[in-house]
């Protein structure tokens, strides 16, 4: 039904009757507000008829259904807001990293084997220009953190050997993080 006000006659089974006011609303018109902050993305749905439904989309992976995401990496991503009546909305942005990939503290890094099996372990290496706490956190595609480590690392090369045995198969997103705030995330696959 359209919104509007309506009269309603309600008859009874031995023919009694009554009239009753109705008044039908639109909904609040359905709105998407995304925030992207560091290494995170937040949707705040508002108006439409709830339940709703947030979804994000990375081109060619989804990366879930949630409101927030945590590890995203760099590149064009697409959110989706649908109610219960099927209405729908979306918008896009691109979200860029505070580091270039080939960079970490003015030094390189790589990724190695990709893809990885995932009953091997892949090796994070790279090389710093100063001593350097760094934080490497692994995110699947729907956001959820399945690694996490810090370590000090001195100035030179370094190399990191990370387990894969307990991951499913799948997309994951190797965030690196500088106790200075410099940010590089990498995809690996994991076959």
């Amino acid at each position: 039904m359209l919104a509007g006000d309506y009269q309603v006659e309600i008859i009874d089974d031995v023919g009694n009757n009554g009239f009753y006011s109705v008044t039908i609303e639109d909904p609040e018109p359905l709105n998407l507000e995304v925030n992207v902050d560091w290494l995170s993305a937040t949707a705040t749905p508002m108006g439409g008829t709830p339940p709703l439904l947030v979804k994000w989309e990375l081109p060619e992976v989804q990366y879930g259904t949630t409101a927030d995401l945590q590890g995203i990496p760099p590149g064009l991503y697409f959110v989706e807001l649908t109610d219960t009546k099927n209405c729908e909305i979306s918008t896009n942005f691109i979200f860029q990293n505070t580091s270039s990939i080939a960079e970490l503290s003015n030094g390189s890094i790589s990724l190695y084997p990709n893809p990885v099996t995932a009953e091997n372990e892949f090796y994070l290496e790279f090389n710093l220009t100063q001593n350097e706490q760094i934080g490497l956190f692994v995110f699947n595609t729907l956001g959820k953190k399945v690694f996490e480590e810090s370590v000090r690392k001195e100035i030179g090369k370094s190399t990191l050997a990370i387990p894969t045995e307990m991951w499913t198969k799948g997309v994951y997103i190797i965030t690196i993080e500088t106790g200075r705030g410099e940010v590089i995330s990498q995809k690996l696959i994991v076959e």
